[in-house]
């Protein structure tokens, strides 16, 4: 039988450990904790991942703090029954409206730490700060070590495209951009792809302020809802990845601001 294939994982300090995937997972690691951020989609990886973190630290993991209820960043919620699992009320109340199927052989586990707007993990020296600030959904959250340097932004960053759920509020994540590049971070860990820099950071936040100021434009000038993408597109995205929106969520924007304005 071939070999199972092990999760890739990387040591970005003596106390973070990075597991790029569909979704990236990341541990930080406490005196006598640690902290997990994300679970994944799927529990065998998930499984996993736990152990090896577990055994390089020589700690449990205690916490689980998810950034929003999507099921590839939650899905593997069943494997930590035993933890602190670190949510907010609009995921809470998101997740459970899914109702999505229970995996087999597993009970059902939902968050049991519940808070709103904001939650602080204090453990010794170090606090991690959990907030609420919407954009890629109403319950985007973002996960702040100072301690680690350390910047978890869910689904609010993507190395490919930004992508925006049903009720996604424009200016709510391009205030969350703005917090992000005011932390003192070494380390950005994004919902999908590669570690950024604050600079990259940087330049998506000032591609989207273009974007917005193209789209509020095209509003004021009465464009036609079809047209709105292909002036979208003539703004050149910056940075190294060359993060665009995506043109579903292009329309949902211009529908969020053109309604704002109270423009029929």
């Amino acid at each position: 039988m071939p070999k199972k294939k092990t999760k890739i994982s990387v040591q970005l300090s003596k106390d973070i450990l990075y597991f790029p995937g569909h979704a990236n997972i990341v541990v930080l690691n406490f005196d006598t904790k640690s902290l997990m951020i994300e679970c994944g989609r799927n529990i065998n990886d998930a499984s996993e991942i736990r152990r090896n973190a577990e055994s390089l630290f020589n700690n449990k993991i205690e916490y689980v703090v998810l950034t929003h209820f999507h099921s590839d960043h939650t899905h593997s919620l069943p494997l930590f029954s035993d933890c602190q699992i670190i949510a907010s009320d609009q995921l809470v109340k998101f997740l459970k409206a899914a109702k999505r199927k229970p995996i087999k052989n597993y009970p059902v586990v939902n968050p049991n730490v519940v808070f709103e707007e904001e939650y602080s993990i204090k453990e010794a020296e170090v606090e991690v700060i959990v907030k609420q600030t919407g954009g890629h959904t109403p319950d985007s959250s973002y996960v702040y070590s100072p301690k680690h340097k350390l910047l978890a932004t869910g689904d609010n960053l993507r190395s490919d495209f930004l992508w925006g759920g049903r009720k996604s509020d424009p200016d709510k994540w391009i205030s969350a951009l703005k917090e992000y590049v005011d932390f003192d971070v070494e380390h950005i860990i994004i919902g999908h792809g590669e570690i950024m820099t604050k600079e990259e950071v940087n330049a998506i936040l000032e591609y989207v302020l273009e974007v917005k100021k193209q789209i509020i434009e095209h509003i004021e000038y009465r464009t036609k809802e079809e047209e709105i993408i292909q002036k979208v597109k003539e703004v050149t995205p910056r940075g190294k990845f060359g993060v665009f929106i995506h043109d579903d969520t292009i329309i949902k924007w211009y529908k969020f601001w053109k309604k704002k304005m109270k423009i029929a």
